[in-house]
């Protein structure tokens, strides 16, 4: 009853939203008990009546009162920026490799403080002025394909990561004005599918088909910890903006949280029936979205262990990208060749396209 390091394990009077029942009706993970089957499904009954009967200590204690969490707040404010929009001066303009068609785009990020968009393709970055749609930059990547592009929240920094399956992992960190490198992190086992920097740039954290991530120190690339927990390739890896958590999660449809200092598992939230393709924390490090390709986004309170918040069916087929903007909406784009807005319920707030692929 007194709970432990993930908080209170028993919610009187809401079987459905007490850790304890879900664990032993193995809906979430860890299944429990741990490396035994299941117990039996009556005494899981037993259990489920127990708490929504108040979760009673013997026949003559009066009920407990039911716990009603405080509504989780959906939308958040937009924090105020700081000093001007960060943009490249004086950058090459000339691209590190030509052809005759055009390559696809294999990463896409847009700078959350000024009129920047940065492409990954082929062996390089690609910046472009968001408004005028001018090139404003190119940034060699010769470790090879490019996977992932990100800016840091302060939009100084852009981070881009991939390299050469089954050969190579490479991520660079860039100071976006001068295109200077602050962070280069190199492995010779596999390339990079997935990758954060912290918010205070001490940490990077880098997943692949090795199914395993590695958080390293930035300051002289250390490796700080591995977590082993996913079963397929990583996805997705993401920071909290207060850089406190670490969100994970693969191609299975695993998806965990851990704490980014230790990488010691804090939350388990096993809801996709597909692979997790995205992840997304809203500014406030209070809520976590993820999309899969089973065609879902799900919404999940880090203030109430991970209790699933919203979840809705965005796109047909899958979903393959997903952002929070500054208010709290979401933008996604999925194999429905559509991208789409969302209000910070759910709710659709606007659809575009169809694209040609």
């Amino acid at each position: 009853m007194q709970g432990g390091a993930s908080g209170e394990v028993v919610s009187p009077g809401d079987s459905t939203g007490s850790r304890l029942f879900r664990l032993v009706a193995q809906t979430e993970q860890p299944f429990m008990p741990k490396g035994s089957q299941k117990i039996p499904d009556a005494e899981i009954e037993a259990i489920r009546r127990w708490i929504d009967g108040g979760a009673l200590e013997t026949g003559s204690s009066a009920p407990r009162p039911k716990k009603t969490a405080p509504a989780l707040e959906l939308a958040a404010p937009e924090a105020a920026a700081e000093g001007p929009p960060p943009l490249p001066v004086g950058l090459p303009l000339e691209p590190v490799r030509t052809g005759e068609r055009a390559g696809p785009v294999t990463a896409l990020a847009a700078s959350p403080r000024a009129p920047l968009v940065a492409v990954g393709a082929g062996r390089q970055v690609i910046l472009y002025h968001a408004a005028t749609r001018a090139l404003a930059g190119i940034l060699p990547f010769p470790g090879g394909k490019v996977d992932v592009v990100r800016f840091l929240p302060n939009g100084r920094l852009l981070l881009a990561a991939g390299g050469r399956g089954a050969d190579h992992g490479h991520a660079v960190v860039w100071d976006v004005e001068t295109g200077r490198v602050a962070f280069e992190l190199e492995d010779d086992f596999d390339e990079f599918l997935a990758a954060d920097l912290s918010a205070d740039r001490s940490r990077i954290a880098v997943g692949g088909p090795s199914k395993r991530v590695r958080i390293h120190s930035t300051r002289g690339g250390e490796l700080e910890s591995t977590i082993a927990k996913h079963t397929d390739w990583i996805t997705a890896v993401a920071f909290s903006p207060d850089g406190v958590l670490l969100a994970t999660a693969d191609r299975a449809g695993g998806l965990w949280v851990w704490e980014a200092a230790t990488g010691r598992e804090y939350l388990a939230l096993a809801a996709h029936a597909a692979g997790v393709t995205a992840l997304a924390w809203r500014r406030d490090s209070n809520v976590l979205a993820s999309s899969s390709e089973d065609g879902t986004i799900r919404l999940w309170d880090m203030n109430g262990n991970g209790s699933p918040a919203k979840q809705w069916n965005a796109h047909a087929g899958g979903v393959l990208a997903l952002a929070f903007a500054a208010d709290g909406r979401l933008a996604s784009a999925g194999r429905d060749l559509h991208w789409r807005l969302w209000n910070p319920d759910g709710g659709a707030a606007g659809a575009y396209g169809p694209a040609p692929d």
